[in-house]
């Protein structure tokens, strides 16, 4: 690890979004939107520098129903689903989730990443997120870190005695983006690309990530080449198996911590 000690807590920058893609509606996974924006209250309680992703009828629904919740450093960035990086990919990836080859042995074709196309977009466009939160950065920070608007899936003890919290142990890093490690990355070499069809835990969860600003951009054109690498071998899968395939192609730029789906705030701050 690279130490730089020039920053501080107040150098951090979470980012998220919350885009209604219609789950209220799936037969599998189902979640009402005003569930998961439920969830979203709860990261409201970390009382940190936050940016919002949203559609503005979703900004208006919060500021009217839970503006009482709303502090300072809560900023939301108006953005039509339709103009997010990944919509772009709307096409080619229904054309493969659609074909025999994506079907045939495919164990995930009832999880979202099996059927959803808006999910896939949306799971997919974190480090886009972040790198336009990065370009306005408003808060001028030096590290940004993705948080999943429903992190911790409503589970409200994951965020006690958290407020004013920031991942302060992930501040001296300027070269790496730090994930929390599940599982040891070796053992899914063995899948290789296919891994996509496979029903096994992620090596590293996408709920949480992030570092120094240009390492998150470093991964965000790594990411982007990997994604579009893969859609040429007709695979499509959410974001947590793109970042392992990153993280095998240039492993130096990932910053892996063993720990649980929902222990950032334990271990970071």
């Amino acid at each position: 690890m690279i130490l730089d000690t020039r920053y501080n807590d107040n150098s951090a920058t979470l980012v998220t979004a919350i885009y209604d893609i219609g789950r209220g509606n799936w037969n599998n996974w189902k979640r009402s939107f005003l569930t998961y924006i439920q969830y979203f209250l709860h990261i409201l309680k970390l009382n940190a520098k936050l940016v919002v992703f949203c559609e503005k009828s979703t900004e208006k629904f919060i500021r009217k129903e839970y503006g009482h919740l709303l502090h300072s450093n809560v900023v939301f960035i108006v953005k039509r689903f339709s103009k997010i990086e990944f919509e772009r990919y709307r096409h080619i990836i229904y054309n493969i989730i659609e074909t025999d080859e994506f079907k045939e042995n495919n164990t995930m074709l009832q999880n979202p990443e099996g059927f959803s196309v808006d999910y896939i977009i949306l799971m997919n466009n974190k480090l886009s997120f972040l790198k336009e939160a990065m370009e306005v950065n408003i808060f001028n920070s030096s590290h940004f870190f993705w948080i999943d608007g429903g992190y911790g899936h409503g589970d409200a003890n994951i965020f006690l005695n958290v407020q004013g919290w920031t991942p302060l142990r992930l501040l001296a890093l300027n070269k790496t983006v730090t994930f929390i490690q599940l599982h040891d990355t070796e053992i899914y070499k063995m899948y290789g690309i296919r891994i996509h069809k496979e029903s096994i835990d992620p090596a590293f969860p996408g709920g949480f990530f992030g570092g120094y600003k240009s390492a998150v951009l470093e991964l965000y054109h790594l990411y982007n080449k990997m994604f579009r690498s893969l859609l040429i071998e007709n695979v499509v899968d959410d974001d947590q198996n793109a970042f392992l395939f990153c993280y095998f192609e240039t492993p130096r730029l990932f910053n892996l911590v063993k720990g649980g789906w929902f222990d950032a705030f334990k271990m970071f701050g």
